[in-house]
């Protein structure tokens, strides 16, 4: 993946910006763009479109690309487009699952209930696999992160370019990361032979790193506390320990962005949005909240977003298969496969929130930390083309690659 930019001068038309792009191309990687190794009796640009098509054909069978028609799910205002720039800005993030679930890494009773055997995910295990409340118990209860160090997850985070970090501080699984002060008796202070708050430490590691905070809550499912099912309306008790869990965090750890998911229209969105704009009103907020109340549009699991999207939105994307930690998946993108969805993100407008599943002991995988380091290395050089940037002007993208533009207008990158 190679980056070049233009500093412009002064305000060009499109359609002269295009032909400019094109010669700077043609003179920087003229076999890409001349087609010298064109197979005889084919134009290159037919052969640039069919390889376009095979490739995008291979993304969306393996689960990378769905064809996406996204809407607006965010409310304009001036105090949105206050709190949203630093999101906005960043445009590269870390994604952390991590939780009881991580111990056992997709399988149980010898069964494995990863994506790679067909399941939604290894953090989907309590219900998949219906686990009985005492047995999750018992393994909560064992579980004692002793290579937990959030400044290694924070500084590997940073040297690779991410500007924000975001933790699952309670799961489907309704365990909390987090001191709940005793609402819910289901958390890592009171329920593990660890005895400590794990989302402090992440906060404290992030803050110091320089990242912006993130904090995952599934406000609208939670196995523990409401059942396996989808609920229509919520339980009191939940309700209760909702509000309580959602102000305990504004308060005590005063996050950046607040990542709902599974959301929708109903009292868990309407609840959250409440209260997260009550005592965090800076607070950027995913758009699977529901509602209508995100800041911004998430996109489905691994999706890339679609050419032409203007909007501010995000892609969600897993190193392998699994989101949380599995025993089994070995199915990792390769770094350069990674470098690549983050640049097309970027020439779409669109954020990039990476994600890597800590074993049960804190530690990292070694692909994971492969990975960011050699998107360390490549936004060493390169950030400049991602960060405070737009997608491309352009209307159209084109066989070559993709572009993005500075926010004042000054500076474009083509990204071949």
């Amino acid at each position: 993946m190679f980056i070049y930019f233009w500093k412009v001068r002064k305000k060009i038309s499109y359609s002269k910006m295009y032909f400019l792009c094109i010669f700077c191309v043609s003179m920087l990687s003229p076999v890409l763009l001349l087609g010298v190794q064109a197979p005889k009796g084919k134009s290159c640009d037919e052969n640039k479109i069919k390889k376009r098509e095979k490739r995008e054909e291979m993304l969306n069978e393996k689960g990378y690309w769905t064809a996406a028609n996204i809407k607006k799910q965010y409310k304009d205002s001036g105090e949105r487009e206050k709190r949203i720039q630093w999101w906005r800005n960043a445009r590269f993030g870390i994604f952390i699952h991590w939780g009881v679930y991580s111990v056992l890494g997709g399988e149980y009773n010898g069964v494995d209930y990863g994506k790679e055997a067909g399941g939604p995910s290894a953090e989907w295990i309590f219900k998949k696999a219906k686990i009985p409340k005492d047995e999750y118990r018992k393994i909560a209860k064992n579980w004692n992160p002793q290579n937990y160090n959030p400044e290694i997850w924070c500084n590997l985070a940073k040297a690779a370019g991410a500007e924000y970090i975001v933790l699952t501080a309670k799961h489907h699984d309704g365990f909390a990361l987090f001191d709940d002060k005793g609402v819910s008796n289901w958390n890592s202070v009171q329920n593990t032979d660890y005895h400590g708050d794990l989302l402090k430490k992440f906060v404290d590691a992030a803050r110091k790193a320089g990242l912006k905070v993130g904090i995952y809550y599934s406000h609208r499912l939670d196995w523990w506390h409401i059942g396996l099912n989808k609920p229509d309306n919520l339980p009191k008790n939940y309700i209760k320990i909702l509000r309580s869990h959602l102000k305990t965090i504004m308060e005590d750890y005063k996050p950046d962005l607040m990542w709902y998911d599974m959301g929708k229209s109903g009292e868990a969105a309407d609840i959250a949005y409440e209260l997260t704009r009550k005592y965090n009103p800076n607070c950027v907020i995913c758009g699977r909240i529901g509602g209508n109340h995100g800041d911004y549009s998430c996109l489905k699991d691994r999706q890339l977003p679609p050419l032409g999207n203007s909007i501010d939105c995000e892609t969600p994307m897993t190193m392998r298969l699994n989101w949380g930690y599995d025993n089994n998946d070995n199915n990792w993108k390769s770094p350069k496969e990674i470098i690549k969805m983050l640049s097309l993100c970027s020439t779409r407008n669109t954020n990039f929130l990476l994600n890597i599943g800590p074993k049960p002991d804190g530690s990292l995988s070694k692909e994971e930390i492969l990975c960011l380091k050699e998107l360390a290395s490549w936004m060493k050089n390169n950030s400049e083309s991602i960060k405070n940037t737009s997608g491309s002007p352009l209307k159209k993208e084109y066989p070559w690659g993709g572009l993005t533009i500075s926010h004042d207008k000054k500076t474009l990158y083509i990204h071949i």
